[in-house]
């Protein structure tokens, strides 16, 4: 290929990347300040799903834009990680309501960790 057409291509892709900046990730923000805004009106899980979800997008593309985007290999491996912990979740659930167990410190703390993700 020639220097010039290789200039072109990335004087392109760089083009694409700022209007991809420009037009989604301020509709994603509109998006997100409007969810946010029905969310702190109602307090409905719906507004605050969606807000997760225009985060992890705007995230993702400002990875992208930045050029942190993941290996095919890594977003396989996080989808993996989720389904996984979406079956502990489940699966817990069953386990406390079946062995009707008690609110003790352990198992209110397990509850904190496949909730909220924490360590």
């Amino acid at each position: 290929m020639s220097r010039n057409y290789i200039e072109i291509t990335e004087k392109k892709i760089e083009n694409i990347k700022n209007n991809l900046r420009v037009y989604t990730v301020d509709k994603l923000k509109k998006e997100l300040e409007e969810a946010k805004a029905a969310y702190n009106d109602t307090g409905h899980d719906r507004y605050f799903k969606k807000m997760t979800r225009l985060e992890k997008e705007l995230v993702a593309i400002n990875e992208y834009l930045n050029g942190k985007e993941k290996t095919a290999q890594q977003v396989k491996e996080e989808i993996a990680q989720e389904r996984r912990n979406v079956e502990i979740a489940y699966l817990w659930g069953y386990i406390k309501q079946d062995l009707n167990l008690p609110q003790t410190a352990e198992t209110k703390r397990l509850d904190e960790i496949i909730k909220g993700g924490h360590t």
